[in-house]
């Protein structure tokens, strides 16, 4: 949850998709970009949760072969 809302802040930032000292945007922001980065944020998150069985580094070798 806290990679989500971090994303979402810091690459809402980036993109200035809300007014911010850092960054300036010339052109509007549509309703669809928020949409956008609520999704982006959320399947990070989800990406940082799932965890990846564990592959042991021989049987990763043998396959490579």
């Amino acid at each position: 949850m806290a990679v989500s809302l971090v994303a979402f802040g810091m690459l809402g930032t980036v993109a200035a998709l809300w007014e911010n000292p850092l960054f300036i945007r010339m052109t509007p922001v549509g309703g669809w970009e928020i949409g956008l980065l609520g999704m982006l944020s959320l399947l990070l998150g989800v990406y940082t949760v799932v965890r990846r069985p564990a592959c042991s580094l021989r049987a990763a070798g043998v396959g490579g072969t």
